[in-house]
């Protein structure tokens, strides 16, 4: 099966590496927090905050009756929220270390371990490759992934204009969403 890149394409590819890079948003916490053995990194009100919005994300989805896709992502991305404010609150609650004590930076490749301008320069040039390497791969699993739909995908293409209908309460849902995102991003 050839690979045909018209614009439909090229819209389905960048919305699976989309896709891909919003899967992978919680992860990092997840992972410093399970490594750490503690969640004193997490601002709890921030991450109400991201579920309430995810929350309202959700049920405007529902309501809206969009494609399944975005409401698994929704569904998925609360899954992260909760997994994130578990994990905080049993590592709060069975913390083995004192408040006084101090706790390892989340970065700990920025402390001031460098002793050289050269060195500190070398470290950035390797964690820019790293990230573009881990974008490249998202990019690469877009194209996969949108190659392997195709082949599943029916053939049928419908002259139908799929028109939906824009109802007010998932509107409304759809912003407190929104508001909730932009006003807590900066906490």
């Amino acid at each position: 099966m050839q690979l045909h890149l018209n614009n439909a394409a090229l819209s389905q590819i960048t919305g699976y590496i989309s896709i891909g890079c919003w899967m992978v948003v919680g992860f990092p916490q997840l992972y410093e927090n399970h490594k750490r053995r503690s969640g004193d990194s997490v601002a709890l009100t921030f991450i109400f905050t991201w579920l309430f919005g995810d929350l309202f994300n959700l049920v405007g989805a529902i309501l809206q009756k969009l494609l399944l896709t975005v409401i698994l992502i929704a569904i998925y991305h609360c899954a992260v929220d909760v997994a994130i404010i578990l994990q905080t609150f049993y590592y709060r609650f069975t913390r083995t270390h004192h408040l006084d004590e101090e706790v390892a930076p989340l970065q700990p490749q920025q402390q001031a371990r460098y002793t050289s301008q050269r060195e500190v320069y070398r470290f950035r040039i390797k964690e820019f490759f790293e990230i573009l390497g881990e974008l490249f791969g998202v990019c690469v699993a877009g194209v996969v992934v949108y190659y392997v739909a195709s082949i599943f995908q029916n053939n049928e293409n419908s002259d139908e204009d799929d028109q939906m209908e824009m109802r007010l309460l998932p509107q409304i849902f759809g912003w407190i969403s929104a508001l909730l995102y932009r006003k807590f991003n900066y906490i």
